[in-house]
């Protein structure tokens, strides 16, 4: 943090040869923990990952690392491309609307033909998007665009410019097709709205990974769907309900998320929850200010050398407890003695 503005460092960046197995992966974490004095006596150092397991287990193998976090926007699309597969009916528009995109990116008459339809329908004027099978939010973009110029490309290709080339495997989306379109896109647009915030780093975004989730699932809940639909909120359900629950990995994203501002009701937890962890992050907090005082207590007791001696700089400064600890336990504090339980 500097000025405010969150900034972020890359201390190494290293080849790694042999084969990226659990247990060299997790040699190669130690190493850089020690090459860089990471270590601080009883804390364990978060590491963030994606999901391969090969990483996951390296992180959970390695000494004083931990807990192990997926990185929350790889794990949303991993969510999302259960949601876009094994599922014909999406698969069969998906085809239906590439066909259509690729035929105007291929033929510059089209595209000429499609601009002017745009002009004339007063409609913006936007290329179409072409999805990319390594990202699923290419998939919602394609959708969306082809839905939002749908009057032009409807138009275009019945302009005789354009008809003479349309084959007979490239069709128009029926009404069927075109409401499973406006629900899809629907239904995964705050998927990527929420990779889009965690893929920032100009915020803090581990204390958003629960709450996010939440949102998510929460807009997955079952309605007056098709079967297509239904099919794709369960899917994404299905995979991002399993992540983050293990009870360690849990605690430690919870106590992030109620030290955020932000989110610090916890409305996806009950009440009994809320006020233990609550008081356990009280207990935490006074534990440390109480370690802190009697470092620096001992510190003041050792004789001094000389007054007008200078002071090594090699020597470790007293412990001192940092402002934000301050602050917590003045208002943890205050709030207990108001108000009993905690009330966010």
């Amino acid at each position: 943090m500097l000025n405010w503005e969150m900034k972020s460092a890359v201390l190494q960046t290293r080849p790694m040869y042999e084969s990226h197995t659990s247990a060299n992966l997790a040699d190669e974490l130690c190493t850089a923990v020690d090459e860089w004095k990471l270590k601080r006596p009883n804390i364990s150092i978060p590491v963030t990952t994606d999901n391969a397991s090969n990483i996951v287990n390296a992180v959970n193998e390695a000494e004083g690392l931990g807990p192990q976090i997926g990185c929350f926007a790889h794990t949303v699309n991993l969510a999302a491309k259960r949601a876009l597969s094994n599922n014909p009916a999406v698969s069969r528009l998906l085809v239906k609307v590439r066909r259509v995109v690729s035929f105007f990116h291929k033929s510059t008459t089209a595209n000429s033909v499609l601009t002017e339809k745009q002009k004339s329908l007063s409609l913006k004027e936007l290329m179409l998007v072409h999805d990319v099978s390594t990202r699923w939010n290419s998939r919602h973009d394609m959708l969306e665009r082809y839905m939002e110029q749908q009057p032009a490309i409807y138009s275009a290709l019945m302009d005789q410019r354009v008809k003479k080339n349309v084959t007979k495997d490239m069709a128009v989306l029926n009404d069927d097709e075109q409401r499973l379109a406006e629900q899809l896109i629907q239904i995964l647009q705050p998927m990527k709205k929420v990779t889009k915030i965690m893929s920032t780093e100009t915020i803090p975004t581990t204390s958003m990974i629960l709450p996010l989730k939440d949102i998510i699932l929460k807009a997955m809940v079952p309605g007056e769907d098709t079967t297509a639909i239904r099919d794709a909120k369960a899917a994404i359900t299905k995979d991002l309900g399993k992540r983050y629950t293990d009870p360690d990995l849990q605690k430690y994203l919870l106590k992030a998320t109620a030290l955020d501002p932000r989110f610090k009701s916890l409305p996806f937890i009950d009440e009994p929850s809320r006020s233990q962890l609550f008081s356990d992050l009280t207990t935490e907090i006074l534990e440390h200010e109480q370690q802190s005082k009697a470092a620096e207590t001992e510190s003041e007791a050792r004789p001094s050398t000389s007054s007008t001696e200078e002071r090594n700089p090699s020597s470790p400064l007293p412990r001192r407890s940092q402002p934000w600890q301050r602050y917590l336990e003045r208002s943890l504090k205050h709030k207990r003695h108001r108000s009993g339980p905690f009330t966010c």
